[in-house]
């Protein structure tokens, strides 16, 4: 129905991705937007989106886009944290600029862009790229520190069981944002190469 919907409007058409395994996706000049269609939940702690199989049958899957919110910017308030306990003052005006960590991740999105410009179907997904960031993230007060930070830790919170790799959603165990991996092997190995590069790069 989503899907219908976005193929019928002429402007948005245009933009419009081949349907991903859970959602939509809109494909601008210096950026995209994903439309993943969903079924609100009413106790608000989580929703379930719509999940695309092999054989392309819908199920649903439980997701949690707010609480995720929530902890991201949880975390990015340790560097108002920060500010406060060097200058020592009453207030800090919460981010009326974006905060190390959101520059960070920024930054690793955009490198990502570039590195797989020419192959994005197997580029590692922002929510992977965001979740690492911030579970790396600790006491970094600039952009620098923050990309620092992540490129020393985050294969720590990548896990591999068996040969199967998790990167669980901190606010909901049982969604794992490395599944793709593991149904698509191909997509493993560049995700790896994608940071890798980030990590060659930075240090030229």
């Amino acid at each position: 129905m989503v899907g219908e919907g976005l193929k019928n409007n002429r402007n948005l058409n245009y933009h419009l991705d081949e349907e991903g395994k859970r959602c939509w996706t809109l494909i601008y000049k210096n950026y995209h937007l994903d439309i993943l269609p969903a079924v609100n939940n009413p106790n608000q702690d989580y929703i379930y989106g719509t999940n695309k199989d092999a054989n392309g049958n819908y199920t649903y899957i439980k997701t949690s886009p707010k609480k995720y919110q929530e902890w991201f910017l949880s975390i990015a308030k340790k560097y108002n944290t920060l500010l406060l306990e060097k200058a020592k003052i009453k207030e800090v005006p919460e981010f009326t600029n974006k905060t190390p960590l959101q520059k960070a991740v920024q930054l690793l999105k955009m490198n990502r862009d570039k590195y797989f410009k020419d192959s994005p179907k197997i580029a590692p997904i922002s929510i992977i790229i965001t979740t690492l960031c911030a579970l790396s993230y600790e006491k970094g007060d600039s952009v620098i520190e923050a990309l620092g930070e992540f490129l020393e830790k985050y294969h720590y919170f990548i896990i591999n069981r068996n040969g199967i790799y998790y990167i669980t959603n901190p606010v909901l165990p049982s969604e794992n944002f490395a599944e793709k991996w593991n149904g698509e092997p191909k997509k493993k190995r560049p995700s790896f190469l994608g940071l890798i590069h980030f990590r060659v790069t930075s240090k030229d």
